[in-house]
């Protein structure tokens, strides 16, 4: 879903909660400061969520893992190549393999089938195994 606001922690929350409605187990919000709404509804409600794009484990035991966007190593990556006259009008992919988004450690107890299946993932990201622009293509 989209809000089209990433300041608008209510709207996050009741959006939030119109998919916990519907059957959503897990969510995941991708919205700034509006995230902290949709955080609000998982708690109220007892459902998981995923924290996103920083280290939301603070917000308690119901936040299983976080996935944390280092903008500062894409800034400084972007950056660099601006200064050494490489930079180029395309899509430069910063993710996972470079270290760019990363996992942040568990924050719940979670099965070792499921900790096994996001290492499986995670790897394979890693290694370049499965990408964006792999799955776009």
């Amino acid at each position: 879903a989209y809000t089209g606001n990433f300041e608008d922690s209510a709207m996050a929350k009741e959006t939030a909660l119109a998919m916990i409605e519907k059957g959503a187990d897990v969510l995941i919000a991708n919205a700034n400061q509006a995230s902290l709404g949709a955080l609000e509804a998982c708690k109220e409600k007892g459902i998981r969520a995923i924290g996103y794009p920083g280290d939301q484990s603070q917000e308690g035991d119901f936040v299983v893992i976080s996935g944390i966007k280092d903008v500062t190593l894409m800034f400084s990556d972007i950056l660099g190549r601006a200064l050494e006259g490489t930079l180029e009008a395309k899509f430069y992919e910063l993710g996972f393999k470079e270290n760019a988004i990363y996992l942040s450690p568990w924050n719940a107890e979670i099965s070792d089938e499921i900790k096994d299946k996001v290492d499986t993932i995670m790897n394979d990201l890693k290694s370049g195994a499965i990408s964006v622009t792999k799955l776009a293509n």
